[in-house]
């Protein structure tokens, strides 16, 4: 492995691990963790989900999800409804309380990430983007062998 590798990598945990806690107490301020925040963020742009397809977007096991899904139901968050053909298949829908919310908290969020990325010109932001989307494939295919 040669030094600069390493430094990709240690350079790379880094700013992952600064991004995530930048955006951890962004979702704290909103009593939220960032799982839930998460699942809310989906169900914002995407609409109904079943919990087997936002457990798989938001890369959570089906023990967080049922735990995240029942964290979101206590607040009022987000709704269940079973499948009329499939009583198996159960979907998450964002309440009118939690709509109303994610349209100002995700305006707020939009700006923190906007921040996050604001040293870096667009040219670099795209260059970015395919670097980790290129290591991240790579990655994916190795640990699906």
């Amino acid at each position: 492995m040669s030094q600069e590798t390493l430094k990709a990598l240690v350079v790379h945990l880094k700013a992952h691990q600064f991004i995530k806690e930048t955006i951890k107490k962004d979702m704290l301020k909103h009593g939220l963790s960032m799982s839930e925040f998460m699942v809310l963020e989906l169900l914002f742009h995407k609409g109904n989900q079943t919990i087997q397809s936002v457990a798989k977007k938001v890369l959570l096991t089906s023990g967080s999800m049922t735990y995240v899904i029942n964290q979101l139901e206590k607040k009022q968050m987000i709704q269940r409804k079973k499948d009329l053909q499939d009583g198996r298949i159960t979907y998450i829908s964002l309440s009118e309380q939690a709509k109303s919310f994610m349209k100002s908290a995700f305006k707020e969020h939009e700006k923190m990430i906007e921040r996050m990325f604001s040293s870096l010109d667009e040219q670099q932001l795209q260059m970015w983007i395919e670097s980790n989307k290129k290591i991240g494939k790579i990655l994916e295919k190795e640990l699906n062998k």
